[in-house]
């Protein structure tokens, strides 16, 4: 999902940015093809309980109907489970990754992205990020 083309970006929003490329993008989307099905940073319902525990706090949105629903209702359950920050946002009359069609999910796509940078400031600060994570999320320091 990109939601960060033609805006000025926020504080939450370049913390989300940057956290969401560290995390997703150098694991999971880098392996492609090669990618190990059975990897728990692939899949967060294949990860130990320790490991679980270990993850960075988690928004997840999906659509009642969609085939990730149940994936997501579990990711959700296991991880209140082990007290770990977990978010599920279940939308209607939507699709699988709905907000990367604003046109036709305007209201819904932007009342979602608003709901996951609520989540992004409370959970995602820079003093509880990768310390290389969090000084490329935070602003630049006037001289």
């Amino acid at each position: 999902m990109n939601s960060w083309g033609g805006t000025q970006a926020t504080g939450v929003e370049r913390r989300l940015r940057e956290h969401s490329t560290a995390c997703a993008g150098i694991h999971y989307l880098a392996q492609g093809a090669d990618a190990d099905a059975t990897d728990p940073l692939i899949s967060p319902l294949l990860a130990s309980h320790d490991m679980l525990r270990q993850f960075a706090p988690v928004h997840l949105l999906a659509d009642k109907d969609e085939p990730l629903m149940a994936d997501s209702e579990e990711t959700f359950h296991r991880r209140h489970r082990e007290g770990t920050p977990a978010e599920l946002e279940v939308f209607e009359n939507t699709h699988h990754s709905f907000q990367v069609n604003p046109v036709v999910f305007r209201d819904k796509a932007r009342d979602s992205m608003e709901r996951l940078k609520r989540f992004v400031s409370a959970n995602l600060q820079p003093d509880t990020l990768d310390p290389s994570v969090a000084a490329a999320a935070s602003p630049p320091q006037e001289s």
